[in-house]
């Protein structure tokens, strides 16, 4: 029989950032290049025949450094895509949780019975990845082996199926970590045989999640534009607690002038944060004549004092990058030197040194092309 290990891919911004970029690519984080490394001495010194991923660059980026070590090349196969999450594609799971709250229930609770327009239902995508697995099988042939890079939804549904179960007991096969390993064995006349499930023993406990369930509220800020008066009243009492804590005058009148000037020339440049209705902080974009036309600038966060060091500062990040992304910009740059929880985000991801503006750090906002075809 071919054996397949089906392996989670990397922790991705959308991972990081709670945000549905299940068929939208973003980067890997840091975290996430920690955990390939890790999976690459899991597998070091074994027999490997073939190397598959979907056509996702996070999925490709974490067996590249097994691919490396062997000499191999990934292929990529359609087959081992994610579900589409339709038109929540993007958006905050905090923003999705309010946006749409019967439809959110039911893809934590009822995955298997969804409701929104432009999601795939998940027993199609339990028949794409049977589909795909058998055709690996047959290409490494009956004593291969061989590694297969998939994504959580695909990964659950057609485990369902090759156990004889239901969809519906989709949400009791328990998670399955970035990285995380699952295998099973492939007969000559197509048969899968389960061997093992979520297995995360290569990874340390600061490389797992820290948070649990599909879409949790509890870890799900929301984020909205500064465009209403209660919006700019949360300012207010965000900016009042942040100029306490550094000792600093604030004068509410001439900062409330100030703002909606500003928001009228630049929409969308303050955004605020709720966590269940709780107000968790906000984030500025910037402006400098300075910086090249293709890069936006990442100029503040500041989180409530509830929230500090917490890591939520990392869902405001996100707000950043896809808004700058949809401005058809290619890098963010944030100040290189900040407050624990902006040091947080650059930590989190990839940034880098701007040698051309040092006062900043910059990381791109889009990932590779990938060049390989791709296969069903």
């Amino acid at each position: 029989m071919a054996r397949l290990y089906i392996i989670r891919h990397c922790e991705s911004e959308g991972n990081a950032c709670r945000r549905t970029y299940s068929q939208v690519e973003a980067p890997v984080t840091r975290k996430g290049f920690r955990q390939n490394e890790m999976l690459r001495r899991r597998f070091s010194g074994m027999h490997i025949d073939g190397i598959y991923s979907s056509d996702c660059y996070r999925a490709v980026m974490t067996v590249e450094p097994i691919a490396k070590e062997h000499g191999m090349q990934v292929k990529l196969r359609m087959t081992l895509r994610e579900a589409s999450t339709g038109i929540w594609e993007t958006n905050a799971w905090g923003n999705i949780i309010i946006d749409y709250p019967e439809e959110t229930e039911a893809w934590s609770n009822t995955p298997w019975a969804q409701k929104c327009p432009g999601i795939i239902d998940f027993k199609n995508l339990a028949d794409m990845m049977t589909l795909g697995v058998r055709r690996i099988a047959k290409e490494v042939g009956p004593d291969g082996v061989a590694l297969c890079v998939s994504h959580s939804c695909a990964i659950k549904a057609s485990f369902c199926r090759w156990l004889g179960k239901p969809v519906t007991e989709m949400n009791n096969l328990g998670h399955c970590e970035n990285t995380g390993v699952n295998c099973i064995d492939v007969d000559e006349e197509g048969n899968i045989s389960v061997v093992f499930m979520n297995d995360d023993t290569h990874l340390p406990d600061e490389l797992k999640r820290g948070w649990s369930g599909i879409a949790g509220s509890s870890v799900n800020m929301a984020v909205y534009p500064v465009e209403t008066d209660a919006h700019v009243d949360d300012l207010v009492r965000c900016m009042k607690n942040e100029k306490s804590e550094a000792g600093e005058p604030f004068d509410e009148e001439a900062f409330r002038t100030e703002t909606l000037a500003r928001l009228k020339k630049y929409p969308g440049d303050i955004a605020l944060g709720y966590l269940e209705g709780v107000l968790t902080g906000y984030v500025e974009l910037g402006h400098d004549i300075n910086v090249p036309h293709d890069t936006g600038i990442l100029r503040h966060v500041y989180m409530m004092p509830d929230f500090q060091r917490t890591h939520f500062a990392e869902q405001f990040f996100a707000y950043a990058s896809n808004k700058f992304r949809y401005m058809d910009l290619d890098y963010l740059v944030m100040p290189a030197k900040g407050s624990d929880d902006e040091m947080s985000v650059i930590d989190r991801f990839i940034f880098a040194p701007d040698y051309a503006l040092p006062e900043y750090v910059v990381t791109p906002l889009h990932t590779p092309p990938l060049t390989q075809p791709v296969l069903a």
